[in-house]
């Protein structure tokens, strides 16, 4: 079923807060992009603990919004499709499980696909194509982000357009996967479960949960915390590991400061110098140093 977005945006978020959209399903595989939500951010905003982050401002989303309706088209034209505008799909097999589609492909000649695609387009700048590898494959959350719309409309195929650097025109059509649409549909039933049960997921190492812990918790500051037994043990090991780690660091670093004044001393006033390796399984190295007291190193192979 696929309806019209509301045009009202409280009533938008307030669909939206009731299933697990596409930009959602990488967070269930722990494949999110870096500015996405984990999975415990998701769960804490599904659950109406927290508010999801407002990306309205963010110029880079907002180039991303502006591009939408001209990548689209310039993909139909390119490839022959006629294009209608994408709506709320909401899957009837899986409770919670829902997509926001940019455009649906309405009419096409493709031979490899029968019946209406999803199309999903992007504004990839330089950056984002070198970090997540675009020129390989579309990263692994925006794959999961099409199946997942795939699964909300149960159609056969669909596509992702990407606009790179502005001006080159980047498309790649993908197939249904059921096997990978049968694990959305497991993992998002499964997340819906957790709500109701009240079983947040673990936390992890992403901002995105540093967040989500912020926005939870307002920290009293005279306020004493008593563990419960089954806590003990496993908060004595983190806060052991954090003491460790962070004497670690400290001597990393006063090792490192050492290292860089013994060669600054050895080099002087000197720009560069060689340094041999004295057996041949080691590695030779150049050292450069500049008069704001930065120091270079390019290491070489053993030869």
């Amino acid at each position: 079923m696929i309806i019209p977005i509301p045009e009202d945006r409280d009533e938008w978020l307030a669909l939206r807060s009731k299933y697990v959209g596409g930009s959602d399903a990488a967070s269930l595989f722990h494949a999110q992009a870096g500015f996405g939500a984990s999975l415990f951010n998701l769960w804490h905003q599904k659950a109406g603990h927290i508010e999801g982050e407002n990306l309205d401002d963010v110029e880079r989303i907002e180039w991303g919004r502006v591009m939408e309706p001209v990548i689209g088209a310039f993909a139909a034209k390119r490839h022959g499709w006629t294009i209608d505008p994408g709506g709320f799909a909401i899957d009837d097999t899986t409770p919670g499980l829902a997509a926001t589609l940019d455009f649906q492909i309405t009419a096409h000649t493709e031979t490899e696909f029968s019946g209406p695609g999803c199309l999903e387009t992007k504004a990839v700048d330089s950056i984002m194509w070198k970090s997540d590898h675009w020129d390989l494959r579309p990263p692994l959350y925006i794959e999961l982000q099409l199946q997942h719309q795939l699964c909300a409309t149960g159609w056969s195929w669909g596509a992702i357009a990407a606009c790179v650097g502005g001006n080159t025109l980047q498309v790649w059509k993908r197939k249904a996967r059921p096997v990978l649409q049968a694990e959305i549909r497991k993992r998002v039933r499964a997340f819906w479960a957790s709500i109701a049960a009240g079983e947040q997921p673990d936390v992890d190492a992403t901002d995105s949960t540093a967040d989500a812990l912020k926005a939870l918790y307002v920290v009293e500051k005279d306020k004493p915390v008593e563990l419960a037994p089954d806590l003990i043990k496993p908060m004595h090991d983190v806060v052991t590991m954090l003491a460790v780690e962070r004497e670690a660091i400290k001597a990393s670093d006063s090792r490192q400061q050492a290292a860089r004044n013994f060669i600054k001393q050895v080099m002087a006033g000197g720009g560069r110098v060689h340094v041999p390796s004295p057996d041949p399984n080691s590695p030779s190295f150049w050292v450069s140093q500049d008069n704001r007291g930065t120091i270079r190193i390019k290491e070489y192979a053993p030869t």
